[in-house]
């Protein structure tokens, strides 16, 4: 728009952009006192300013990266960052690996934590894992969100006993790619135990109660105490205590043990901290 102020001077009341238009084309008319009117036509040219804001001898109206971050003008106003300040812009996360969890039977489970987002939240994320340094080809997307400690995990099955393995986590935004460092685990052998429900300290939960394991075949059962325990290859244990020699059970005769030195059965009764054992042969209650 235009003005003119009591002086006669015609005041544009706008910025003139070259880019926008080259000249400014006016029409002008004045009368005085004896209705007696004058019009006439003129134009003004706009000189063009140069605007270079990065040196890249492209002008801004034609960049659309005005501060040669790598991320369009578009791009940065969407997401918040400033268009015209280079290190405000968007940088690749920062992945941290961390150490893979044993879970039950022969699932593990891998963790990560994202360290740094880079300025928006990555596109994608997860692991690479495989049976060597060279060979980590396979990719796992992990499509949980992330918690609130900036950590996500997934949980792998189906793994080869014996079999080491190699993994490292990963996370990408519109930046790029970045890596943890690397890890490895080794799928445990199959246990008695390998599908009990894990908690902290080591300790498991299933059919036979709670009990702490141990490699060498002792476990620590919260009500039975120490015991030696082995697989009877079907759905049973065998157990060994001292003082009862071996006795065995499976998840439908339990709490019921069967033992070997009566050939008939035991019912263990706790009262008080201690364990005793009704023994059916005798029809006794042992001292424990």
């Amino acid at each position: 728009s235009i003005s003119l102020d009591s002086n006669g001077t015609v005041v544009v009341l706008e910025s003139l952009d070259y880019e926008t238009e080259t000249q400014l084309d006016l029409t002008l008319a004045v009368s005085d006192e004896f209705d007696r009117n004058l019009t006439g036509e003129i134009s003004i040219l706009i000189n063009n300013i140069v605007e270079d804001f990065d040196g890249d001898d492209l002008e801004d109206h034609l960049d659309s990266d005005d501060d040669n971050d790598g991320f369009s003008d578009d791009f940065e106003i969407a997401n918040g960052f400033n268009p015209l300040n280079a290190s405000d812009k968007l940088y690749q996360p920062i992945v941290q690996t961390l150490d893979a969890i044993k879970k039950s039977g022969s699932s593990f489970q891998l963790q990560a934590k994202l360290v740094s987002s880079g300025g928006l939240p990555p596109s994608a994320y997860g692991f690479v894992m495989g049976t060597s340094l060279e060979n980590m080809n396979k990719t796992i997307n992990v499509t949980s969100s992330i918690s609130s400690t900036q950590e996500f995990t997934t949980t792998i099955s189906n793994l080869i006993p014996g079999q080491t393995y190699f993994f490292k986590a990963f996370a990408e935004n519109q930046a790029g790619m970045s890596w943890g460092s690397s890890y490895k685990f080794t799928a445990s052998e199959s246990t008695w135990w390998s599908d009990a429900e894990i908690y902290e300290g080591g300790w498991r939960i299933n059919w036979l109660g709670a009990f702490l394991p141990n490699e060498n075949g002792w476990i620590y059962h919260l009500d039975l105490g120490w015991a030696y325990v082995e697989s009877d290859q079907i759905d049973g244990l065998w157990m060994w205590r001292d003082g009862y020699g071996w006795v065995w059970s499976n998840p439908q005769a339990w709490p019921f043990l069967w033992s070997s030195n009566t050939s008939n059965w035991l019912y263990p009764i706790k009262a008080n901290g201690v364990m005793r054992f009704y023994d059916y042969s005798t029809s006794s209650l042992s001292a424990e």
